[in-house]
């Protein structure tokens, strides 16, 4: 038997802000605790469509790698909304798989 396996597209989430000419941005919690990350992590302008709900995920880690890591995990395999409240700048980008230090199996 032949078999064809179509594998997802992936990329790293610094090959997907490149592509998309996207900057990230990470911001420290000033009142950060024992059960509050220390930063948070997102690309600006930047929402997933949830059906015709538009979300505004983050990702949270105790290091900026972590909250990058964490936001890359958030919109893998989503569609990202940019800009959804401009007519002249919004942009669709489906995001693909994104590779991550500890996904060992990518």
């Amino acid at each position: 038997m032949k078999i064809n396996i179509k594998e997802a597209p992936k990329m790293t989430i610094e090959e997907l802000a490149d592509t998309y000419n996207l900057e990230m941005e990470v911001v420290e919690r000033g009142d950060y605790g024992r059960h509050i990350p220390r930063y948070w992590a997102s690309f600006p302008y930047a929402e997933v469509k949830d059906g015709v709900c538009l979300l505004s995920p983050v990702g949270s880690g105790n290091t900026v790698e972590e909250a990058i890591e964490s936001y890359a995990k958030n919109i893998q395999f989503k569609l990202l909304v940019l800009h959804a409240m401009d007519p002249d700048r919004r942009k669709e980008i489906y995001v693909p798989r994104l590779i991550i230090k500890e996904d060992k199996c990518t």
